[in-house]
């Protein structure tokens, strides 16, 4: 089979081995079954915010600088993450993996 070199990404952040990045060229390992993905995100202001990924190690609430929650537990498809006393006025969604890979949320503007 030949390697089609322009279906591949040409910049992508994440840290992957090299066998990964073989695999996907040979088309043995498509790019989506190494991506994170955020599925749902439901907040309710001043309680939870829920959310919903592909399997992660981390899923974190961020805002200010200094200002983030997390829950941390391999293979998390579901989080809840506690959102009292949240002080900033936005919040934004971040997913990791073990590889270092990432997906992240537009921020979530609170009123």
């Amino acid at each position: 089979m030949p390697v089609q070199k322009d279906v591949l990404p040409v910049s992508l952040n994440w840290k992957l081995p090299p066998f990964c990045w073989i695999a996907c060229a040979l088309g043995c390992l498509p790019i989506q079954s190494i991506q994170n993905r955020i599925v749902d995100v439901q907040l309710e202001p001043g309680e939870h915010l829920y959310v919903r990924c592909s399997g992660v190690d981390r899923v974190y609430a961020l805002g200010r600088p200094t200002e983030y929650r997390s829950v941390a537990e391999q293979g998390l498809t579901e989080a809840k993450i506690d959102s009292k006393g949240w002080r900033s006025p936005y919040l934004r969604v971040l997913v990791r993996d073990h590889l270092g890979g990432k997906a992240w949320s537009n921020p979530i503007w609170l009123d």
